[in-house]
């Protein structure tokens, strides 16, 4: 999917080159790049006419997904996602991280807390659209999807379901060190880097 990389700073230049390499590593192709240098807008993060100019930066590309290198508070993404051509998403480091932990995850426990962690990241951004909705404002922002009422529960019950299962998982883990060492067998932690040959 095509990528717009966004990024503002309180002073200085904006250095795009990490987030540009985090939006590769999640299979994005990068095809523009819009950064800003002023104070945070309180409602769009970046100011309005920056805006403008990354509604048409997203136009003219064809970019599906705007990656900011900011964290997003919830009506930013709101904002935002409303001042862009429909069907882009907006998201931020934060997410894309997320998203590349969720791609690399392998054991089932590795995948609940990454599917846990995005869960509360996304809480807040349902009670904003819930809150939105109850204002009669349209809450269908991209980036956090088309309003449903119950969305907010929904995601409160799955945390709580995975939290049990996360506990099961480590329960079961605990069993299994304990028997190790009643049966004589030595246990030695390996702490590094993913893929660093531990």
């Amino acid at each position: 999917m095509k990528a717009i990389i966004a990024k503002r700073v309180d002073a200085g230049t904006a250095d795009t080159g990490e987030i540009t390499d985090l939006a590769r590593a999640a299979d994005y192709e990068v095809v523009g790049t819009l950064t800003q240098t002023r104070t945070e807008d309180a409602g769009l993060h970046f100011g309005e006419g920056k805006v403008d100019e990354l509604a048409a930066l997203v136009t003219e590309t064809g970019a599906g997904i705007v990656i900011f290198d900011n964290r997003l508070g919830p009506y930013q993404t709101y904002n935002l996602g409303g001042r862009l051509p429909d069907d882009t998403t907006v998201i931020d480091r934060f997410r894309l991280i997320l998203e590349i932990f969720g791609q690399r995850a392998r054991t089932r426990k590795a995948q609940l807390q990454v599917e846990l962690a995005e869960l509360r990241y996304e809480l807040p951004r349902a009670e904003a659209k819930t809150s939105l909705a109850k204002r009669d404002e349209r809450p269908g922002f991209m980036g956090l999807g088309e309003y449903d009422e119950s969305r907010e529960q929904d995601i409160k019950a799955q945390i709580s379901a995975i939290r049990e299962e996360l506990d099961g998982i480590e329960a079961t883990e605990q069993h299994r060190r304990e028997q190790r060492r009643e049966s004589g067998f030595d246990l030695v932690a390996l702490a590094g880097y993913t893929n660093a040959g531990k």
